[in-house]
């Protein structure tokens, strides 16, 4: 062979080895990743953003931009979808709902773990009586922010028919196919709270409707998620996304309804059917998160795809007659004798007061049966006070 031959010969077996090394870490570079969302279970509004938490996914929540977009269907994209890594990963499974703090924390809600998780760990867990039975446990996260960077935290149990499946054998004969009542609990956190054990919680059961029929073949609700609401007369109570399905007999999930509630856990006027009021193509549709889209003006939901269709966030315009208007409470109607403890979910034995009101304090009294009352103040405190400390208010 000639020299420059060769030469050639030995560039071209040089460039070689080379030249498959860079078309193998091209093929196999990995692509920008898309992440999708196949079983939406909670979600929360934050500024111009949607987070929301996927309970087949673990470790991360996902943040979508709505760019001005006011629905009333905004696709849940892939491509439009960043995920947001948890600090503490895999430790966290089937999340059920996403909340923002008033302390301005994101945290979420984890089933299996009867716990809330934010940026450090364990916020808060609950015990023994909100364990999950039957594949039926905690479900719905709902925050109201408070003044001072505290929380007025609602985690909602879901109820309904345990899947039969999934209860102990012993069990099933029993109440293998009981349906279950929805149940709401209550408690306050402070900024910057962690690892709280709430081990005497304030239950509220929901008194949800009961389609006609016996069970196990009759519809009956379960309660996939909740917001706070406040209702006419000042109180605060709850909007609760219901949906039902019957445990005996071929499957059949008949309603899906938004259903306001009292603090009592009695339904306050007629539900909002989504069936009708959703596009005919996302009639039936598993929904399972809920949030304010606008405080007091429109709701956001999310569902549970199987997988098809792929997610939607839907928004829903909340009827006139369920809006809060101020400018229609009532009159003040008492005053504080004297410096008063208040509560807000009731006093209770070895229960601490969650403040104190001033003598003189103006209140609306918005529930006035058995020793304490529950009262709305001058500066919309709404908490349950001695009757004994009230008496008649007269105009100064």
């Amino acid at each position: 062979m000639s020299g420059w031959k060769s030469f050639i010969v030995r560039i071209r077996l040089s460039i070689f080895p080379a030249y498959l090394f860079c078309s193998l870490f091209v093929n196999l570079a990995p692509a920008a990743e898309n992440f999708a969302i196949a079983e939406a279970s909670g979600v929360v509004r934050s500024g111009d953003d949607l987070l929301i938490v996927d309970d087949g996914q673990r470790g991360a929540y996902f943040r979508l931009s709505l760019r001005g977009r006011k629905g009333p269907v905004i696709p849940i994209e892939p491509g439009a979808l960043e995920s947001v890594q948890l600090p503490y990963g895999n430790l966290v499974t089937d999340m059920e709902s996403i909340e923002v703090l008033g302390d301005g924390r994101i945290v979420v809600l984890s089933e299996r773990l009867r716990a809330l998780f934010g940026p450090d760990g364990v916020v808060a867990s609950y015990d023994a009586p909100l364990a999950e039975f039957g594949k039926r446990g905690l479900e719905g996260l709902a925050v109201r922010a408070m003044p001072d960077g505290s929380s007025r935290v609602a985690v909602l149990w879901e109820g309904g028919y345990p899947e039969y499946q999934h209860v102990p054998a012993q069990l099933r004969p029993k109440v293998g196919r009981l349906p279950l009542q929805p149940i709401v609990l209550l408690h306050t956190l402070n900024p910057g709270d962690a690892n709280v054990l709430v081990r005497s919680p304030n239950f509220i059961v929901l008194q949800v409707p009961r389609p006609r029929g016996r069970a196990p073949r009759a519809q009956r609700f379960r309660a996939p998620d909740l917001v706070w609401h406040r209702e006419a007369d000042g109180a605060w109570g709850f909007i609760v996304l219901l949906s039902s399905h019957n445990s005996k007999g071929e499957r059949e999930y008949q309603y899906h309804w938004l259903q306001r509630f009292s603090r009592g856990g009695k339904p306050i006027g007629a539900p909002l059917d989504l069936d009708l009021i959703a596009p005919p193509e996302w009639k039936a549709t598993n929904w399972e998160g809920l949030a304010w889209f606008e405080e007091n003006e429109s709701l956001v939901l999310v569902n549970e795809s199987h997988p098809e269709p792929a997610g939607i966030a839907f928004v829903v315009q909340l009827p006139e007659e369920w809006k809060f208007r101020e400018s229609a409470l009532p009159q003040f109607t008492h005053r504080l004798r004297d410096d008063t403890r208040y509560y807000f979910d009731g006093p209770g034995e070895s229960k601490r007061p969650d403040g104190e009101l001033l003598a003189g304090t103006k209140v609306t009294m918005i529930e006035g049966e058995g020793k304490f009352c529950l009262i709305r103040t001058d500066t919309d405190v709404v908490a349950y006070v001695s009757r004994a400390s009230l008496t008649p208010y007269k105009v100064d």
